[in-house]
């Protein structure tokens, strides 16, 4: 189990995260919910090292990676998406996931340039990235937004493939994505308190 201690946060003088507690499996796949605006995307953040804030990770996190990812990471938009991976990745689609899933998410964009990408494109994009970089923790914002539901369905099929070996984290305000696939989620329910229910996946096929 990883257990985050007094994780605080705070723009100016609001605090966004107060002294929080969070539990979290050692891998498998977990959704993070709660009400708008409790600061699901700053937990996400910190947890990603993108802020400087006060963080406590049991047991410390002293080797690999914990990697944050939103729509916001497509900043080279004057590529195009061939060219993007190939940068990314080394020109190396082969990695966690299989190439035949990959061109299913992307192979109709491939000559588009990236800052021409509908938010449903961009977040397609971001999601190969994002599971075929090295990582431990992989936290993903809003993963299925502007999705369809076919990239829907591969995309919960590529993060369950992930979570068997790592640890995904992903914010959501959908009840109806990654049914029967999750290790736990947690609710935020305010700005320092944070619910984590566990589920028995014997219950279930992961397929």
């Amino acid at each position: 189990m990883i257990t985050i201690n007094d994780l605080s946060f705070a723009y100016g003088r609001h605090d966004v995260l107060k002294n929080m507690t969070v539990e979290l499996p050692d891998q498998g796949v977990v959704s993070l919910t709660g009400p708008n605006g409790v600061g699901k995307t700053t937990l996400l953040k910190a947890l990603g090292g993108l802020f400087d804030c006060s963080i406590d990770i049991c047991p410390p996190r002293t080797s690999g990676s914990w990697r944050y990812f939103d729509a916001d990471f497509l900043s080279l938009d004057h590529l195009t998406v061939s060219e993007f991976v190939g940068l990314m990745l080394a020109a190396d689609l082969s990695g966690s996931v299989a190439a035949t899933k990959i061109a299913t998410l992307i192979d109709d964009l491939k000559d588009q340039t990236v800052g021409a990408l509908s938010l449903g494109q961009s977040q397609r994009l971001v999601l190969v990235l994002a599971l075929n970089s090295q990582f431990d923790v992989l936290l993903l914002d809003e993963p299925f937004n502007a999705l369809d539901t076919i990239n829907i369905g591969i995309i919960e099929e590529l993060i369950s493939e992930a979570g068997r070996d790592h640890l995904v984290i992903f914010a959501t305000h959908r009840d109806d994505v990654m049914a029967g696939r999750l290790s736990a989620t947690v609710r935020m329910i305010d700005s320092e308190t944070a619910e984590t229910t566990y589920f028995d996946l014997t219950k279930f096929e992961i397929k």
